[in-house]
């Protein structure tokens, strides 16, 4: 007797066509599709266990379609066998799920989802910062006793004198603070090196000390979670790790060495051409200590025990020595469930904190995309006339910022309107709009990420001068 066990009610049970039967890929249009009845999504036929599975587990309910253990004989020797033969290891579950294209949820949603289970709005915690030293602000803030990670956040800026700015935090000032906060860590506090746009956790034994790899973590994941950006400049290793831990199958290479005496030395391994010059290599410093601190005690017969070396020193330069760092980090990116979550979506996280293509990059076209316009005059007034002409200058004004010698970029039209740089993995909540002013500077409201445009320049220079003098010298939340 052979037992038929369903993954979930109200399959549609109608005939497929040839081409459907055939289509057994996730990309062929033409594929057999049922939905879920857990998340909604048309999921491939053949791939619906899978799915289903991963849906219980990451939202953590049984559907009203699914159908429980408890509904059969589970004393049944047909149909436990037949069970385990269509059986999957939860580790499975969990790299389809990352790696799946049947999520068709974008990332944002999946954000403001989690943000939802996670994120206590009836409770709030201030975060006090002197415009300069955000980083400072969050170490105090994270480290405090009574800091809960899961209340709203509301920051609160003071001026030179130590007096509130006065501005209420609906989230343009978290925004901002997230934004150089993030900066200042990864730049300016030593705890990442590398270049600029392939950064990698560093080894600083005071700020090990101190917790500041903790903290670092906690302010990434923070930041996504309440609308700020993302660290997208580290390296594809440091980003494996952070999901994968460092047991991550994907090995640091010579180019994650940010060492250049230490890197020098394992090229000149790597190139070399006779035992005696690459044992000459290994038996000099850096690479005997290295080696020694390592632990590797194989013995050298021939070149091809280069590549060994390479790993051992490369493995323990980037993962070996900074193994208390490297667990402070990933659990405060932890907080609220963060990393959890990057792991159930590994490819789509992949881009928020690495830089993958040129398409990463800001256009003027991305920036004009942001915003709409929010005309409220007549058709055909003068004051419609005015605000369409400012339009007008508007859209010359993104296209020139992309010029070598133009001193607004369009980074600075972003933070000037949103406070932030691009536009963060959560979106920008709300849509940026374009509404109009009557003075001759333009203005902005960050928290509702409104740019309001001068109305009475009747000339692109003047438009474009004014357009300057405010985006430049504005100091905070879009005050010319």
């Amino acid at each position: 007797m052979c037992y038929i066990r369903p993954i979930q009610n109200n399959l549609d049970t109608s005939p497929i066509s040839a081409d459907a039967c055939d289509a057994d890929n996730s990309n062929a249009t033409g594929a057999a599709r049922i939905t879920c009845t857990h998340c909604g999504i048309a999921v491939i036929m053949g791939n619906l266990r899978e799915h289903s599975d991963a849906c219980v587990e990451y939202l953590g309910i049984w559907g009203e379609g699914h159908v429980s253990d408890e509904s059969f004989d589970l004393d049944d020797d047909d149909l436990q066998t037949a069970l385990q033969l269509s059986a999957i290891d939860e580790s499975d579950h969990l790299v389809s799920l990352q790696n799946s294209p049947n999520d068709e949820r974008s990332l944002n949603i999946i954000l403001l989802e989690h943000k939802g289970r996670v994120i206590n709005d009836d409770i709030t915690c201030y975060v006090n910062v002197v415009r300069g030293r955000e980083w400072e602000a969050g170490v105090r803030a994270l480290s405090r006793k009574r800091f809960d990670p899961a209340a709203k956040l509301s920051v609160r800026y003071s001026d030179d004198e130590g007096q509130s700015e006065g501005a209420v935090d609906v989230g343009g000032p978290t925004r901002e603070f997230f934004r150089e906060a993030l900066r200042q860590c990864l730049d300016e506090s030593s705890l990442f090196t590398g270049p600029a746009s392939e950064r990698s956790l560093e080894l600083n034994s005071s700020a090990e000390e101190k917790g500041h790899y903790k903290l670092a973590g906690m302010l990434m994941a923070l930041s996504l979670l309440h609308g700020g950006p993302s660290p997208q400049c580290l390296s594809l290793f440091t980003y494996n790790v952070m999901c994968n831990g460092t047991s991550t199958s994907l090995k640091p290479s010579v180019s994650d060495v940010t060492d250049l005496e230490i890197r020098s030395a394992l090229e000149r391994i790597i190139n070399a051409e006779s035992i005696e010059m690459f044992t000459g290599l290994i038996a000099t410093p850096p690479v005997d200590v290295l080696l020694g601190l390592a632990g590797y005690t194989k013995p050298i017969r021939t070149l091809t025990d280069k590549a060994d070396i390479v790993d051992a020193i490369c493995s323990f330069y980037c993962v070996g020595r900074m193994g208390a760092a490297w667990n402070d980090f990933l659990d405060g990116l932890e907080t609220c469930g963060l990393r959890t979550l990057m792991r159930r979506h590994e490819a789509l996280f992949k881009p928020v904190f690495v830089m993958e293509m040129e398409e990463d990059r800001i256009t003027p076209q991305k920036v004009l995309a942001f915003f709409k316009v929010a005309y409220v005059s007549e058709r055909g007034s003068n004051t419609r006339q005015l605000q369409q002409s400012a339009v007008t200058f508007w859209r010359d004004f993104v296209e020139d910022c992309e010029d070598f010698d133009n001193p607004v970029k369009l980074q600075d039209v972003l933070v000037f309107a949103t406070a932030l740089a691009r536009e963060p993995p959560m979106g920008f909540i709300p849509d940026p709009s374009i509404e109009f002013v009557d003075g001759i500077f333009p203005r902005a409201s960050t928290c509702a990420n409104v740019l309001y445009l001068p109305t009475v320049h009747d000339s692109y220079g003047k438009f474009c001068q004014y357009m300057r003098e405010g985006i430049l010298g504005a100091h905070g939340f879009g005050q010319a």
